[in-house]
């Protein structure tokens, strides 16, 4: 789905900067082969960022949870010894 969104946003900005920036200003023209170069570093841009900040969420939740099991781990091996100590 973000590669989806990104490829939208990208060409997008594309048009965008095709309509207001290279002469003749105020048309959706690509015929230089420096927008379709324009174009190209949009996608690969979009597309990289996309996947990288997929990327850092997997990774954050992946350490959200193995800090709730660590924590669970020393729950769990508070109990253990608080329990020892009144059964010696």
């Amino acid at each position: 789905m973000g590669h989806v969104v990104a490829i939208f946003m990208s060409m997008s900005a594309m048009l965008l900067f095709n309509y207001f920036f290279p002469p003749p200003v105020g048309t959706f023209t690509i015929a230089d082969p420096q927008n379709w170069a324009a174009l190209a570093a949009f996608l690969i841009t979009s597309i990289m960022g996309s996947q990288l900040s997929a990327r850092i969420r997997k990774e954050a939740d992946a350490a959200h949870n193995r800090r709730r099991e660590v924590e669970r781990l020393y729950s769990f091996s508070e109990k253990l010894l608080g329990r020892e100590t009144l059964s010696s």
